[in-house]
């Protein structure tokens, strides 16, 4: 048995009385409060204060399963770890991750304002009632180029912050050359030496989409990237964002490559994502404050969030604070399976949500 204070062997004796002994022994063993790893004859169960303490270290901390497994050695007997029961084999089955929090500050109509009221909102006080969205790509979050269980799968399937995996994967495939064409000269020199970020990568970083103005992730807007930060990738990421949103009247998005994305962004989605073009049509955007000084001088005038109205207050740039915190990970999940690796990188989404949220009533005062 697995606990918080070491590795111990126990005896276990399943009930047999009436009714009880046609009750599973994993059944009978999670009523107990004690998760088998497996539905057959289970010999290794851990508690669920365990499982709550593992979860806990590893969001905060970013402890992989095997160091945390190790220090449990330890505990048990700190002369001879090597001596513990191995649990390797049953220490890969994980509890899911958990499903999107979304922000509760951000307009969102039929929870904090309803749609008589945002359409009743003068277009001189739209900053108080705008989507404030930030995109950016992070080459940090990367999977190696190894072998991979085919049988793993992401246990939250599509309902946290990655998108389900097979569609993606299919519109990935069906994607065809990007126009690059960039008429930003400092912008295009970032763009490309990314390529030398990807040797031995099979998943090359991670684009993500949050709300501007508290740094939460949206549900469906991290997904995975298979060369550089294409705008297709980004699209997927915006429109599943977007997906819930037909009823907001001004929605912004801050990018730090926005000069050139937002080119073609009306023809790309008019092919994968014709239910949003009504919304795209409303999109304004902004290069963020600290980027913005890596590009042109026409860039500079045109897209700085200082020289576009509504938009001086908005810095565009918390999404790289959470990046520095999200990169912890990426000495675990870099070596991780395809799914696992997704919902170790939703669960660490869902807790940099979480956190804002229970810290913004007294951060807003």
């Amino acid at each position: 048995m697995v606990a918080t204070n070491g590795i111990h062997v126990i005896r276990v004796f399943f009930c047999c009385c009436g009714n009880a002994g046609a009750t599973p022994d994993y059944i009978q063993l999670v009523a107990a409060r004690l998760f088998p790893p497996t539905l057959t004859a289970p010999e290794t169960v851990f508690r669920f204060d365990a499982l709550n303490n593992f979860h806990v270290h590893n969001l905060v901390s970013k402890k992989t399963a095997q160091d945390y497994y190790r220090a449990l050695q330890k505990l048990t007997n700190n002369v001879f770890p090597h001596k513990v029961q191995n649990i390797d084999a049953v220490i890969t089955n994980r509890r899911p991750g958990s499903l999107a929090v979304r922000c509760p500050a951000c307009p969102e109509v039929g929870f904090n304002i309803d749609k008589a009221t945002l359409d009743a909102v003068p277009a001189d006080k739209r900053h108080t009632v705008t989507l404030f969205l930030s995109s950016d790509g992070n080459f940090k979050l990367q999977r190696k180029r190894k072998v991979d269980d085919p049988d793993d799968f992401a246990l939250n399937g599509g309902n946290a912050y990655f998108p389900e995996d097979t569609q993606y994967k299919l519109y990935v495939s069906e994607l065809g050359p990007e126009d690059d064409k960039c008429t930003c000269s400092e912008l295009k020199a970032v763009r490309m030496q990314n390529i030398t970020k990807f040797k031995n990568a099979v998943v090359t970083g991670v684009v993500a989409v949050q709300c501007a103005r508290h740094g939460f992730f949206q549900p469906g807007g991290l997904v995975d990237l298979t060369m550089g930060e294409g705008y297709g990738h980004t699209d997927y990421a915006l429109g599943h964002t977007l997906a819930d949103a037909h009823d907001q009247r001004w929605v912004v998005l801050t990018y730090d490559v926005y000069c050139q994305f937002y080119v073609n962004i009306s023809k790309r989605f008019k092919k994968w994502f014709p239910s949003l073009v009504g919304l795209i049509d409303k999109l304004s955007g902004a290069v963020p404050k600290m980027h913005i000084r890596n590009h042109i001088g026409q860039c500079q005038s045109q897209w700085s969030t200082n020289f576009n109205e509504f938009l001086a207050f908005i810095i565009g740039e918390l999404i790289e604070g959470t990046w520095a915190e999200m990169n912890q990970f990426a000495g675990s999940t870099k070596e991780q399976n395809h799914g696992h690796r997704h919902d170790s990188l939703d669960d660490g989404a869902g807790q940099n949500n979480w956190d804002k949220l229970i810290a913004m009533g007294t951060s807003s005062n």
